[in-house]
């Protein structure tokens, strides 16, 4: 099933045009595996993981050994890729150990922005770490401000630190924003970019007849800049 929708995607005209145009850093995704999935509730050898993990690293050119990881652009930028999906622990959400990655995990990033030399600190993940509004998030357990212990530890470890120049690369809200990590207080300062899916537009952030996102999804105090673009990449041309 994975490797027939693998071949599917990239066949589109799109994507073969873009693939060998420009570099990748790949980190699986959700839909990789299931809808919002739980590890927990799947467990580690359930098939949609053994065979979705299986069909991604055979398509896509990636390492087979830890999926986060770090790569430096000379002193100028670093870039922190986070595996968002395969650790988080739904059932700590709610608790002072709130898991959306693993301790471990947690740890080579505190680590590896502290080593970092580059102006620039990239960090990557899937899903959000902006405070968006409540109705905005969907599940909780699918979103960093369900996990708010965890999500505290790793803006409070910038802020203790004072890191200059951190900035958050997302995806997952199907649309294309600029926005402030916090609407207000000390971290307004941050900023996270957020790119919609080369997939479908959601219904719950885009207004169709409007052309606009809807303002419960993303405060206009909050992003400097947003796009409605339909961003659909199967069947259109290169």
């Amino acid at each position: 099933m994975f490797r027939q929708k693998w071949q599917e995607q990239l066949q589109d005209p799109s994507y073969r045009a873009l693939m060998p145009a420009a570099g990748a850093y790949l980190i699986w995704d959700e839909h990789d595996f299931a809808n919002n999935f739980d590890p927990e509730a799947l467990g580690p050898t359930h098939p949609l993981l053994v065979d979705g993990t299986r069909a991604f690293r055979e398509t896509l050119p990636v390492e087979e050994d830890r999926s986060w990881k770090n790569y430096r652009w000379g002193q100028t930028a670093e870039f922190f890729i986070l595996d968002v999906r395969m650790e988080r622990k739904p059932s700590t959400r709610e608790t002072a150990d709130a898991q959306m990655i693993s301790p471990a995990q947690l740890a080579w990033l505190k680590q590896a922005l502290l080593d970092s030399p580059c102006h620039f600190k990239v960090i990557l993940t899937s899903i959000p770490i902006t405070q968006l509004p409540p109705p905005s998030w969907g599940g909780s357990a699918d979103r960093w401000e369900g996990y708010a212990a965890q999500r505290e530890k790793v803006l409070g470890f910038i802020d203790e630190h004072a890191l200059d120049n951190v900035w958050f690369l997302s995806g997952d809200i199907h649309v294309g924003t600029i926005m402030r990590v916090e609407k207000v207080g000390p971290r307004r300062k941050y900023f996270e970019i957020c790119a919609g899916p080369a997939g479908n537009i959601n219904p719950l952030t885009f207004d169709p007849k409007a052309n606009t996102v809807r303002v419960m999804f993303i405060d206009p105090m909050q992003s400097d800049a947003v796009t409605c673009d339909q961003t659909l990449t199967f069947g259109q041309g290169a």
